[in-house]
C-alpha cells in the first residue's frame, strides 16, 4: 500500500531545511519515524524493539536549557505558554483542525499547499482594515470580542499556512499522488450503440532469401629451412 501522505519525503525534506532549528528538526524527525513505523507495520515486523529518540519538545527545552534557577523556569515557560493560548489560542486550535481535516482528505482533495492560504491572508488583512476603517469613520462601535473573533480568523489561516509549509508538504507535487496508485486498465462495455473497435488486416508473409556463399580457408605456407653439415662453421 503506497503512503499517499509522502512521510518520508516530506520528512527528509524538513531535516534538510532545519539547519539548527531545534523545533524544525524534531519535526522532521517525527515524522521520518512515523514512516519507518508504517514501513515496519507494512512488512508485518511490528513495533521497534528500542524506542527512538528526538529532540526534545519546548517545555522541555526551555525548562532544561541549564541546570539553575529550575524552578524560576518552570514558572516562566507555563506564564508563557499560558499567555500564549489566551491570546492565540482559538485561531491555533482552529488552524490545527483544519489541518487535520485536509491530511485525512488528502486522496481527495489533493496535497496540501501553503500558498493559496497565504493569498488568502493577504487578501483579507486589506478587507478587514477597511472593515475596521468603515466601523471607525461611521463613529460606530465593535465589540471587544468581535475584534477578537477576527484576530482570530487571522491567526487561524496564518498558522494553518505555517503547518503546511513546517511539516513538508512542499515536497509533494500534485502530479506525485495522482501517480502514486496503480493503473487500471480501462474496461469497455459494449451497449451495442458504440461504433466497431478498428480492425486489422492481415498481411502477406514476405519471405527474404539470401544466397550466401561458402568460402574455402587457405592455409598459409609454413616456411621449411633447411640447413647443411657444414653451416654451423
Amino acid at each position: 500500500m503506497s503512503d499517499t501522505h509522502r512521510t518520508p519525503e516530506r520528512a527528509a525534506w524538513v531535516l534538510a531545511h532545519a539547519g539548527r532549528n531545534p523545533a524544525a528538526r524534531r519535526r522532521g524527525e517525527q515524522l521520518a519515524s512515523r514512516a519507518r513505523r508504517a514501513t515496519r507495520y507494512e512488512a508485518g515486523v511490528g513495533d521497534s524493539a528500542v524506542g527512538e529518540v528526538v529532540t526534545p519538545n519546548r517545555l522541555h527545552r526551555r525548562i532544561y536549557a541549564a541546570d539553575d534557577h529550575r524552578i524560576a523556569r518552570v514558572l516562566w515557560a507555563c506564564a508563557r505558554e499560558v499567555g500564549r493560548a489566551l491570546v492565540a489560542g482559538p485561531g491555533i486550535a482552529a488552524a490545527w483542525g483544519a489541518y487535520f481535516l485536509w491530511w485525512r482528505q488528502v486522496a481527495a482533495w489533493g496535497p496540501l499547499r501553503w500558498k493559496p492560504v497565504a493569498f488568502a491572508v493577504a487578501v483579507a488583512v486589506p478587507v478587514l482594515l477597511a472593515a475596521v476603517v468603515a466601523v471607525a469613520w461611521m463613529d460606530g462601535g465593535v465589540p471587544l470580542l468581535a475584534w477578537y473573533a477576527m484576530a482570530q480568523l487571522l491567526i487561524a489561516a496564518t498558522r494553518l499556512s505555517w503547518l503546511i509549509r513546517a511539516h513538508g508538504w512542499e515536497a509533494v507535487s500534485p502530479t506525485v499522488l495522482t501517480a502514486s496508485g496503480p493503473r487500471v486498465a480501462p474496461i469497455r462495455i459494449m451497449t451495442g450503440t458504440e461504433p466497431p473497435l478498428p480492425t486489422t488486416q492481415l498481411t502477406k508473409r514476405v519471405v527474404v532469401r539470401r544466397k550466401v556463399t561458402p568460402t574455402t580457408p587457405t592455409l598459409a605456407p609454413i616456411p621449411i629451412i633447411v640447413r647443411n653439415e657444414g653451416d654451423h662453421q
